[in-house]
């Protein structure tokens, strides 16, 4: 993000985000990189002064490390387990490329593993009926990964509709 996002424009786009939420609805925040970390805490929006409560904690940060995908698709479902809306979903603004912490020192077969647990995560979303939605921050990176991303969890979501009807 340091070279995909260096103006913090990703937080501009969340506060503008918070504007557009209705009473009721709910919002939280995760960051990640090799770390991750809750930055807001799956919050219901009641009123105006509610927005603007989440809006002042969306303070740009300074990417430091990776792009840890597990980390933060992990943080993120758990976060969306907290809420209590049927209508659940994740935006998932990323660097779009897959290099968690050691990734370099990673053998062929410890890549595609970790691959696998991210795709993993995504159908994890599926499965629990919610949406997820990868927004790459850069144009030359890992398109297609974020695609089979964002297709393993509307498949798993097909799945289970169909398994409840």
């Amino acid at each position: 993000m340091a070279q995909t996002d260096p103006a913090g424009l990703r937080f501009a786009a969340g506060s503008q985000l918070v504007d557009l939420l209705e009473d009721g609805d709910e919002i939280g925040v995760v960051l990640f990189a090799d770390d991750d970390a809750v930055l807001v805490p799956l919050t219901r929006v009641t009123d105006a002064a509610g927005k603007e409560a989440i809006k002042a904690q969306l303070t740009p940060v300074v990417p430091a490390g990776n792009t840890n995908m597990r980390a933060g698709l992990e943080t993120g479902l758990a976060e969306l387990r907290k809420g209590s809306n049927p209508t659940r979903f994740a935006i998932f603004l990323t660097d779009g490329e897959l290099h968690p912490p050691d990734w370099p020192s990673f053998s062929a077969q410890q890549q595609e593993a970790e691959r696998n647990a991210v795709l993993a995560l995504g159908a994890s979303f599926g499965e629990e009926n919610w949406g997820l939605f990868p927004v790459s921050l850069a144009s030359a990176v890992e398109p297609q990964f974020l695609r089979q991303l964002a297709e393993e969890a509307a498949a798993c979501t097909g799945r289970r509709q169909r398994q409840v009807n």
